[in-house]
């Protein structure tokens, strides 16, 4: 029997949580940013959330194989590290984020670009403490809007 459906769940059910109760909640964006590949190839995408876990980005098709050769199949022992590089605004100004990550997923959306999320490798205490703060004050305005 390939799929027993009494049998208990063996993937980590703390990454597919709702959008409201994830274990790194997101706070969604639309920022311009730029990703960086080990070979020093820039590839221009916007970002469109961001946790203290990673973020989500879209990129073009035809830059995207820059960041991963392989296409949609990602294995997380080969999977490539990134510099990503944005400006979040916080407090009046902008504040830069230069992150490395690693290739999380990868996932061709149609034809127009290509969903990409990277989670962060090393953030330091500093850059952890500003994202969590622009998260969760991002979500807390987005709230007092609806």
């Amino acid at each position: 029997m390939l799929f027993d459906a009494k049998a208990p769940l063996t993937v980590l059910e703390d990454e597919i949580k709702t959008a409201e109760n994830r274990r790194y909640p997101r706070a969604h964006i639309n920022r311009r940013a730029l990703l960086r590949n080990a070979e020093g190839l820039i590839v221009p995408a916007t970002a469109t959330d961001i946790s203290v876990g990673g973020v989500g980005l879209r990129c073009e098709p035809s830059k995207a194989y820059l960041l991963h050769f392989g296409g949609d199949s990602l294995s997380q022992r080969q999977a490539p590290l990134l510099q990503v590089k944005l400006t979040l605004p916080m407090d009046g100004g902008l504040a830069e984020l230069d992150a490395q990550c690693r290739l999380y997923y990868f996932s061709p959306e149609g034809s127009s670009d290509v969903a990409v999320r990277l989670r962060f490798e090393k953030l330091d205490s500093d850059m952890h403490l500003f994202v969590k703060r622009f998260v969760r004050e991002t979500r807390f305005a987005t709230k007092a809007m609806k």
